[in-house]
């Protein structure tokens, strides 16, 4: 079996194939076997000047708005976990992060969350995945949670996020100040602060983390403190 694709995005489940598939205007998957095809792999595209994060524009809209009363929900709050997992990838020259938290919903109806992004020192990260932890540690890719997430009513819901900036290395020695954002379908903004303090030993870990993922050609994950 031959395929030979380019990035985005590919989840195909009980493909009837073809020679070839056709993605859009110039992305094919040619596939030269018999038969039906499962691929149980996701690749998010990466945001960009032509790929905007439409979760982040319009979380800026409404916080640019100057109606804090009207635009932050109080009745949606945000528990962080006291880790973050520092992605470290051979492939990666910008930054990924994991977050953990849970969203309570104190109305007396469902609520919906839209999406997510996360401000981190001088720039943003944004939404790539949800994630699971295995047994034994590991992580992988939860391709069976999607936007939108509803929050049952005086109920909690737990998440696990992977968010990224692919392009841009965020991390850097002092106390980077980071804010996790949600966009609720009432077109209201739920966020939480926390403070990742990087000190000389957390960027020799970091360090030598990135060339044990290069040396393995496989991503790895430190779980590192934070503060909220």
């Amino acid at each position: 079996m031959g395929i030979s694709a380019v990035d985005k995005l590919i989840n195909i489940e009980n493909l009837t194939l073809s020679p070839s598939v056709k993605l859009g205007d110039k992305k094919n998957v040619n596939v030269n076997v018999a038969g039906n095809l499962v691929i149980n792999q996701a690749y998010a595209g990466t945001v960009s000047a032509n790929n905007p994060d439409l979760i982040v524009e319009e979380s800026k809209e409404l916080l640019s708005s100057g109606k804090t009363s009207n635009t932050i929900d109080i009745n949606v709050k945000i528990t962080l976990s006291p880790y973050i997992g520092v992605v470290k990838s051979p492939n990666l020259p910008g930054t990924r992060i994991h977050m953990e938290f849970t969203t309570a919903n104190s109305y007396d109806s469902p609520q919906v969350i839209k999406g997510a992004y996360v401000k981190f020192g001088d720039g943003q990260l944004h939404f790539k995945l949800f994630f699971k932890i295995n047994e034994n540690g590991s992580r992988q890719p939860d391709l069976a949670i999607r936007f939108p997430i509803i929050v049952n009513s005086k109920g909690t819901t737990r998440l696990a996020m992977e968010f990224e900036n692919f392009d841009v290395s965020l991390i850097h020695k002092g106390t980077l100040k980071g804010e996790l954002v949600i966009l609720t379908g009432e077109e209201k903004i739920a966020k939480k602060e926390f403070e990742f303090e990087v000190n000389e030993a957390m960027v020799n870990t970091l360090d030598q983390l990135q060339k044990i993922a290069e040396r393995n050609k496989s991503p790895v994950v430190f779980d590192a403190m934070i503060k909220s």
